[in-house]
């Protein structure tokens, strides 16, 4: 809200004087993952801060969430476009989107990540569980897919390793495979989390990732819209529109569905039914999660054309 969209904060302290506090590094990486730029960086007093230093467990949670932040470059690299064109900061507290609700006025342990992720650091040593409060609609447990009402309170444990992260009913979440850095490999497919409701719609932003062409509007924007209706669910992939011509990917779309899919179809072809969700991510086709209640959908076609996915 300060107008300072990009900021940042050294994991673990520039410089330590105390002894190594495993728990508060722990929490500080969670944090500093869901910050606007993720940055491990410091001064040798008494010694370096890399992840490894800190014990096995402090490493894994680091890995962790490293790895997701890596994933969800897609959703980070669009939000900080907007950021350019909007000056909507990509990390916002709840009162900007819910001015009316008047318990987000002086909520300071939860905060928006884009649109779509609302997370909730756990600031508080020794601590087990957070007080989280949902604003209006429907939301989801990122880890856990638990559907939860808005307008409420609730209170969740939180083991170390775990940082609440809720997903905002109607999100669509562009993602890509796990890499070391951000040019590690071609980015061949695209992973959309999509959590259906009624009607929404989201634009994934690329550019080459190098220069400053951004500035002189060579970039391209797609555009996903999601449409749940009583009997159907139907998730549309625009081609890309702009001055940049971006990679060919195809996608592999994520969506939570209640009820199971009697047949998928892409731009007016079914689709085939795939035994596992290891199968969809490799083949073209579909398959459903009965347990988690989720639906993996591996397209034909790639973002050189438009498609259409109906589910009934």
């Amino acid at each position: 809200m300060s107008g300072v969209g990009n900021w940042t904060h050294c994991m673990g302290g520039f410089e330590q004087y105390s002894p190594y506090d495993t728990e508060l590094y722990t929490r500080w990486v969670q944090f500093g993952m869901f910050s606007p730029i993720a940055m491990v960086f410091g001064m040798d007093h008494p010694r370096y801060h890399e992840p490894w230093t800190y014990g096995p467990e402090a490493l894994a949670n680091f890995i962790k969430y490293d790895s997701l932040r890596y994933t969800l470059i897609p959703y980070i690299y669009s939000n900080a476009y907007q950021l350019y064109k909007t000056a909507r900061p990509m990390m916002t507290p709840l009162v900007m989107d819910y001015p009316q609700d008047e318990n987000t006025y002086q909520l300071t342990r939860q905060y928006m990540f884009g649109p779509w992720m609302m997370v909730c650091p756990v600031t508080t040593k020794g601590a087990l569980s957070q007080h989280v409060y949902f604003p209006g609609g429907e939301w989801f447990d990122y880890e856990t897919g638990e559907r939860y009402e808005g307008r409420q309170y609730k209170s969740f444990l939180t083991p170390l390793d775990v940082l609440p992260i809720y997903i905002k009913a109607g999100a669509i979440i562009p993602m890509q495979p796990v890499m070391q850095w951000v040019d590690q490999h071609p980015v061949e497919m695209i992973t959309l989390d999509v959590y259906p409701s009624g009607i929404s719609s989201y634009e994934m932003y690329e550019d080459d990732g190098i220069s400053m062409d951004y500035q002189k509007g060579i970039g391209s924007l797609t555009r996903f819209t999601s449409r749940l209706a009583d009997d159907s669910w139907t998730f549309t992939a625009d081609k890309p529109v702009g001055k940049y011509k971006p990679a060919k990917h195809t996608y592999l779309v994520k969506a939570y569905l209640q009820n199971v899919p009697q047949s998928v179809i892409e731009n007016g072809k079914s689709l085939p039914v795939l035994s596992s969700v290891t199968d969809a991510e490799r083949n073209t086709g579909w398959f459903y999660d009965i347990e988690h209640k989720r639906l993996y959908v591996k397209t034909a076609g790639d973002n050189r054309q438009k498609i259409e996915i109906v589910v009934q």
